[in-house]
């Protein structure tokens, strides 16, 4: 219930429990994935433009603080939940 959860800058998968829970035979519907844009034109660097660009991945969760304020030029970081369809 609630989250997504942090812990020191990553994003904690929470399920719930069930008997007889074997992680390597576990399917995770949501993951949180941190996804890195390099030499982004500076034009992108908004955070409604990098939400566009989050929305097609997946909901953002998070725009990197540094992303929007020093490290334009370099790359931009937007962090999207990503859901598993079938």
């Amino acid at each position: 219930m609630g989250g997504p959860w942090i812990i020191q800058d990553h994003y904690l998968t929470v399920r719930k429990w069930h008997s007889n829970f074997k992680a390597d035979m576990a399917v995770t519907a949501k993951t949180a994935i941190w996804v890195h844009l390099p030499l982004l034109p500076m034009e992108y660097y908004h955070e409604v433009t990098l939400d566009k660009i989050a929305d097609k991945l997946g909901k953002r969760l998070k725009v990197d603080n540094k992303t929007v304020i020093s490290a334009r030029g370099s790359y931009a970081r937007i962090c999207a939940r990503l859901e598993q369809t079938s």
